[in-house]
């Protein structure tokens, strides 16, 4: 990994970094359902070109991305197999601030993943996806709710799945200085989604907990 930086002024940012990675085959990959021992490793190139500001209740970022694979591992035709040359090219955005006591975060991504050799979109790979949470604490409280949004992809052999979005809801309260309790509800809204064709996802989903731990001397 290479990368730099420069302040343009003293709230915003030029960066620029290369790096280059591999993934071995998983051992599933290999030797499990659809495992193919002739696999070769992935190897990554990526360039990133970035902007940012930082101010006194803002932080916002906006990247420009662009990666190449070579021998990516993907499932076709019932089995694992090397994609020869695979790229993604495209742009993050990404900000955080805080209003009337709320911390907010958002994100979205925009891009273009194929296989450059036909041009065709890669199997269960968004164009678009996105996300955003708020969270604040209150009278011993702590809150968060967060909202995912992915675009329609395709999956093997060339279904469309249309995109999707999801409430997640977190509530959790410190009644002593070892014992929390929480309340987690995933899906909240309790959509139908797929992410892989012909299996259904869980809907909505509610965990308590209550979780113990030593509390320091000075916390007692």
């Amino acid at each position: 990994l290479l990368g730099a930086g420069w302040f343009v002024n003293d709230t915003v940012k030029l960066t620029a970094s290369h790096s280059t990675a591999f993934r071995a085959p998983a051992g599933a990959e290999l030797y499990g359902y659809g495992g193919n021992l002739n696999l070769d490793p992935e190897t990554h190139k990526s360039t990133e070109l970035g902007l940012s500001h930082t101010g006194p209740n803002l932080f916002a970022r906006l990247v420009r991305f662009d990666t190449s694979t070579k021998d990516a591992i993907v499932w076709s035709n019932s089995s694992y197999a090397n994609l020869p040359d695979v790229e993604n090219k495209g742009w993050e955005l990404y900000g955080e601030t805080r209003l009337a006591g709320v911390s907010l975060a958002a994100s979205h991504v925009w891009q273009k993943p194929i296989n450059k050799r036909s041009g065709a979109a890669l199997l269960k790979r968004a164009r678009q996806y996105g996300s955003l949470s708020a969270n604040k604490s209150w009278k011993g409280y702590e809150g968060q709710l967060n909202w995912r949004y992915t675009g329609a992809t395709t999956d093997y052999p060339s279904e469309r799945l249309p995109g999707y979005q999801l409430v997640d809801l977190r509530v959790a309260r410190k009644v002593s200085p070892s014992v929390r309790v929480s309340l987690k509800i995933d899906n909240l809204l309790d959509k139908t989604y797929q992410t892989t064709y012909a299996y259904n996802t869980p809907g909505r989903s509610v965990f308590l907990s209550l979780t113990w731990r030593q509390a320091k001397r000075d916390e007692m």
